[in-house]
C-alpha cells in the first residue's frame, strides 16, 4: 500500500482533535499502517496545541506543527504540504464535517486507476447555509470566468498524489489559493460523493468578509474577471454618456428642445461617474497591491515548534 499523509489545518478545534484523530486511525489502520496525520496548528488560542502534543506522545502516527501565529488556512495547508511525506496526501478540515469513515472513498479510485492524480469530494447532503451558498456562488463565478470546470459543491476534503503536491509547491506566488490552483493545474481527477456532518465546536472563522476577500484574491490570481469588469464598465458608461450628450446636442441644434441645464441631472451624472471611477481605482489597486506583496516575497508562515516524526522516521 502507498504511504498516506493526512493534512489537517487547526484553528481553535480543541474539542474535536482527539475524536478526529481516533476516528482517522480507526478508518486507516485496517487498510494501511503506513500513514501519518499532520495537525497544523494555525495560531489557536484554545489549547489545541496541548492536545496535539499529547496525541504525538501517545502515537507515532501523529505529527504536530505549531505556527508562530495565525497565518490563515492556505499558509497552513502549504506548511502541511511541505511537511508531508506520503505518496498519497489527504486534505480535510478539523471540525468533523469531513467524516473520516468516508476516507476509503478517496483511496479506492487510486487502486482502480493508476493514472488518477486528484480525488475531489462533493456533498451528498448539502445544506443551504449562508457559507455554503456563498461558496456555491463563488465556485460558479470562478468556473465561468476562469474557464476551469469546478463543481459548485466541491469541498476541502480531497486526496491527491505526491506529484500534485510537489507541483503545487513549485508555484512561487505568495498568495496561492490551493483549491482553485489545484483545479487550474488540469491533472486527471474524478469526483466522489460523501456525506457531510454538522460542524462541532466553534463557528467557522470564514465570515462573509473573509470569504469575499478570498474570492477576490482567487479571481485576481486565476482569471481576468475584475480587469474585464473595469474595462467593460468604462466602455459602457463612456458609450452611454456619449450617446446621451449627442442626443441632447442634436435636439438643441434642430430646435426641438432647449439644452438641459438641470442641477439634479448634473449632480446625478457626477456622482455616478465618481462611483464608477472609485470602483475602477479600487480594483486596479487590488492588482497593484498583489504585485507589491509578490515583490516582497515574504514567507507565508513561520514554524515555532514541531513534534512527532510520522513517516519521516520510516524514510530515515
Amino acid at each position: 500500500m502507498k504511504s498516506l499523509s493526512v493534512i489537517i489545518p487547526v484553528f481553535n478545534n480543541k474539542i474535536t482533535i482527539r475524536e478526529l484523530f481516533s476516528r482517522l486511525c480507526a478508518a486507516i489502520s485496517p487498510i494501511n499502517d503506513n500513514y501519518e496525520i499532520i495537525f497544523i496548528n494555525d495560531g489557536s488560542s484554545d489549547g489545541s496545541w496541548k492536545v496535539i502534543q499529547s496525541l504525538a506522545e501517545e502515537s507515532e502516527h501523529c505529527v504536530g506543527v505549531q505556527l508562530s501565529r495565525n497565518f490563515g488556512q492556505h499558509p497552513a495547508i502549504k506548511a502541511g504540504l511541505q511537511r508531508a511525506q506520503g505518496e498519497i496526501i489527504i486534505l480535510m478540515d478539523a471540525d468533523l464535517q469531513d467524516r473520516p469513515e468516508e476516507l476509503h472513498k478517496l483511496l479506492k479510485p487510486f487502486d482502480q486507476d493508476a493514472d488518477l492524480d486528484i480525488i475531489y469530494t462533493c456533498f451528498e447532503n448539502e445544506n443551504n447555509s449562508k457559507s455554503r451558498l456563498s461558496s456555491r456562488f463563488f465556485n460558479r463565478v470562478f468556473s465561468r470566468f476562469s474557464r476551469i470546470d469546478l463543481k459548485h459543491n466541491v469541498g476541502t476534503y480531497r486526496a491527491f498524489t505526491r506529484k500534485v503536491a510537489t507541483e503545487m509547491l513549485s508555484y512561487p506566488e505568495s498568495g496561492a489559493v490551493y483549491g482553485p490552483l489545484m483545479a487550474e493545474m488540469g491533472y486527471d481527477h474524478i469526483y466522489v460523493t460523501v456525506t457531510r456532518s454538522e460542524a462541532v465546536g466553534r463557528k467557522t472563522s470564514y465570515t462573509f468578509g473573509t470569504r469575499l476577500a478570498l474570492a477576490v484574491d482567487a479571481l485576481i490570481t486565476h482569471s481576468n474577471f475584475l480587469h474585464w469588469v473595469v474595462t467593460m464598465s468604462g466602455l459602457i458608461f463612456t458609450t452611454l454618456s456619449g450617446l446621451f450628450l449627442a442626443a441632447m446636442t442634436f435636439q438643441y441644434v434642430i430646435g426641438t428642445r432647449a439644452f438641459v441645464n438641470g442641477q439634479l441631472l448634473l449632480i446625478g451624472i457626477v456622482v455616478l461617474m465618481s462611483g464608477v471611477l472609485l470602483m475602477c481605482i479600487g480594483i486596479l489597486t487590488a492588482y497593484t497591491t498583489r504585485i507589491f506583496h509578490e515583490v516582497l516575497a515574504r514567507p507565508r508562515y513561520h514554524v515555532s515548534r514541531e513534534i512527532g516524526k510520522g513517516l519521516q522516521e520510516c524514510s530515515e
